[in-house]
Order: C-alpha cells, then sequence, then structure tokens
C-alpha cells in the first residue's frame, strides 16, 4: 500500500485536500478497491480514475478522509472475431474512507458504498 507521509505536513492547510487528490489519482486501482467497486462492468475500463475530496476530519488520533472516486469498467466480451458487442466503457463512482496514521502516513482504504 502507497504512503501519504510526504503530505502529513499538509493536514492542516488548504493544500492538503488537492494535494491528497492528486496524489491518489496516481495511485494503482488496486490499492483504492475500485475492483470491488464496479456495479456495471466486469473489468475496470482504460481510463484513469479522478479522485474528488468529500470531507475529512482528526478523530481518536488518525486523519479520516472520505473521497469520491470517478472511475471507468467494460462489459468484456468473448474477444471473438464475430462478436458484435461493442467495448464501450461505463461510468462508475465509488466513495472511500481513508484512515491515516498521521505518525507513518500509512493509510487503511474502505469501500463506504
Amino acid at each position: 500500500m502507497p504512503t501519504l507521509a510526504p503530505l502529513l505536513p499538509l493536514w492542516s492547510t488548504p493544500e492538503f485536500a488537492p494535494r491528497l487528490c492528486a496524489a491518489l489519482a496516481e495511485w494503482p486501482a488496486e490499492a483504492l478497491l475500485l475492483v470491488r467497486a464496479m456495479a456495471r462492468g466486469s473489468a475496470l475500463g482504460p481510463s484513469p480514475h479522478q479522485v474528488t475530496w468529500l470531507a475529512g476530519e482528526a478523530l481518536e488520533g488518525r486523519y479520516r478522509v472520505r473521497v469520491g472516486v470517478f472511475f471507468t469498467s467494460i462489459i468484456a466480451g468473448c474477444n471473438c472475431a464475430d462478436d458484435p458487442t461493442p467495448v464501450e466503457e461505463q461510468s462508475e463512482y465509488t466513495t472511500l474512507q481513508l484512515t491515516i496514521d498521521p505518525l507513518s502516513g500509512e493509510v487503511a482504504v474502505a469501500l463506504e458504498d
């Protein structure tokens, strides 16, 4: 799991939210549990995911952050030469709960939906 240690000094500043979203947009889809969050497709789509800030608070010695993630999935066909099903990206959305250790920057990710 990637760490957010470089962002920890920014927690109480206006820079934290956009920098966190930019960092999470670079994380692999597996780290953000996007495969488990798919509702329409059977495989992740090729488009990059986008992360939006929803809320954040310091609680019980941890930073708790809610983010929304927009991503795409596809309905995988049989890949036969005569398969008439076009591969169209399906828009997907999920909400994640991040629990960040303020000392190490380690992150626990959980699906909220």
